[in-house]
């Protein structure tokens, strides 16, 4: 026998809202949708992009400073510094890149952004001194190219340990390492990844969570996706996203058979 089903009708926040005479307007549309356009409260669509020209048989993340290991910034936050490799655009009354956006988290892995005005070679120190993680760099405005003459390293003010690099003639660093803000949960819906090169590639999504831990305090990363790549694509898709607490680490790594091979990775989701 039919049974009638009860149906409610919430805001974001949980909230019953109440059915007015019966012309009610249903609209159907998937979840991700309706995040892109801000319909749901404390939800943002995240993706991140990485690139390595210089995979060799040693294992390497996925950035574009190359077959360079990367370092994460001291726990109580650093004071970093921008400088290009171009004395002569990237910077005032210059063609290329005139000032870059850095989004950050401070010490206390609270999400933060700066802007940084370039002069060319000389290095510009940040203000914040507190930054413990580069989430994002961004040429923010340009002269008449339209993109970085040269390339842009984002360093410890001593210039000896890279964070983040635009390479030249590009507007953005890629960079697969991020980190999940205090108080948010990234949820990853998908990953690519693509590799050309002489022999295979093993590309692997990694962590510092395990069983639950995050791990913050001599980093221990842990495997969440890998796949074996020669010149050819892999496109992953979650049946259930994964789920990365707040202060995560995330970064993809690449080792491949032989030296001289490139990989680009993507992978998207969405924080709340």
């Amino acid at each position: 026998m039919w049974q009638p089903t009860l149906v409610k009708v919430v805001d974001s926040n949980g909230d019953l809202l109440p059915i007015v005479g019966g012309n009610l307007p249903v609209v159907s549309q998937p979840y991700l949708y309706a995040v892109a356009e801000g319909d749901i409260t404390g939800h943002t669509l995240m993706d991140k992009i990485g690139f390595n020209a210089a995979v060799g048989t040693s294992e390497v993340e996925v950035w574009s400073k190359g077959n360079t290991a990367y370092v994460y910034p001291a726990a109580t936050g650093i004071q970093m510094a921008v400088v290009s490799s171009n004395n002569t655009n990237d910077k005032a009354e210059g063609t290329g890149a005139l000032t870059v956006t850095i989004g950050y988290l401070d010490a206390n892995y609270a999400s933060q952004t700066t802007t940084v005005t370039l002069n060319g070679t000389t290095p510009v120190n940040t203000t914040p001194t507190n930054i413990r993680r580069v989430n994002s760099f961004r040429v923010a405005t340009t002269g008449s190219t339209g993109k970085a003459a040269g390339n842009i390293s984002l360093t410890n003010v001593a210039g000896t340990v890279t964070y983040s690099y635009i390479t030249a003639g590009f507007t953005r660093a890629r960079s697969s390492m991020y980190t999940v803000p205090a108080g948010k949960t990234f949820y990853m819906t998908s990953m690519s990844a693509s590799a050309a090169g002489l022999k295979y590639m093993r590309v692997i999504l990694k962590a510092s969570l395990n069983l639950g831990t995050v791990f913050t305090s001599g980093i221990q990363f842990y495997p969440f996706y890998e796949v074996i790549l020669l010149n050819n694509v892999s496109d992953k898709h979650f049946d259930a996203p994964l789920v990365f607490p707040a202060t995560t680490d995330i970064k993809v790594s690449a080792i491949a058979e032989a030296s001289g091979s490139l990989v680009v990775c993507d992978y998207r989701g969405w924080v709340e």
